[in-house]
């Protein structure tokens, strides 16, 4: 009767000792050893598991960003202004007539004193387009006007 009132005596203040710690009474071990009573997380093999999980999936989000980011310093357009270029051009936007080649266009178009190949080239690299691209009748190009 001694043995079972010291029972109750220690599961009385293991319930004190729980509701004082507000831990939830699943979590709540009394240690063998020492008598102490343990709450919350238990660490073990699955907590290792789930931090080497944790740190794996954040590395690899790392590199995807990384790599996006790379790519996009990369890749991105960026314009260049030459320096003897004259920064105050405008442009016009004309029909390709049947039988006009880029070369025509250049000699009709192209400044004083420029040459018809670096017009031909400036045009063909301001439409996208080769420089000896065959053109077609009613298509409209852009030619930087001075």
């Amino acid at each position: 009767m001694k043995e079972n009132a010291k029972n109750t005596l220690i599961d009385y203040q293991m319930a004190k000792e729980i509701l004082a710690n507000k831990a939830i009474a699943k979590e709540a071990v009394r240690d063998e050893r020492s008598g102490e009573i343990r709450t919350g997380r238990r660490s073990g093999r699955r907590a290792r598991y789930n931090r080497r999980v944790m740190i794996s999936f954040t590395l690899m989000a790392a590199a995807v960003f990384m790599v996006l980011v790379l790519m996009a310093v990369l890749l991105g357009g960026t314009s260049k202004v030459h320096a003897g270029e004259n920064k105050d051009v405008s442009y016009q936007s004309i029909e390709i007539a049947e039988g006009e080649s880029l070369w025509s266009v250049a000699e009709s178009y192209k400044g004083v004193g420029e040459k018809t190949s670096s017009f031909v080239k400036k045009v063909a690299a301001l439409n996208g387009i080769c420089a000896d691209a065959k053109l077609s009748a009613g298509s409209y190009l852009l030619v930087p006007v001075s």
